[in-house]
C-alpha cells in the first residue's frame, strides 16, 4: 500500500513544476485546479482536503511551487 503523502509528493513533483512554467503564460490555471483534484481523490476527505489547499496556499503564488519548508 501507498501512503498518502508519497503520493502528494509525487502530484507535487509532476505538477508544480508543470504549474511554475505554465504560470508564464497564464495557462497555470488549469494544473492548478488538476493538484487540487489530485489531492482531494489522495486525502479522499474534503474537509481534510480543503484545510490542506488553505495551509499550503495556491502553489502558483509562492517562488518554485514548493510546500512544506520555504
Amino acid at each position: 500500500m501507498v501512503r498518502k503523502g508519497t503520493l502528494n509528493r509525487l502530484i507535487d513533483e509532476v505538477l508544480h513544476p508543470k504549474i511554475a512554467k505554465a504560470k508564464t503564460n497564464g495557462e497555470a490555471d488549469g494544473y492548478y485546479l488538476l493538484d487540487l483534484a489530485a489531492h482531494f481523490v489522495v486525502e479522499q476527505d474534503p474537509v481534510t482536503s480543503i484545510l490542506k489547499a488553505i495551509k499550503y496556499g495556491n502553489p502558483r503564488q509562492k517562488k518554485g511551487c514548493r510546500r512544506g519548508k520555504g
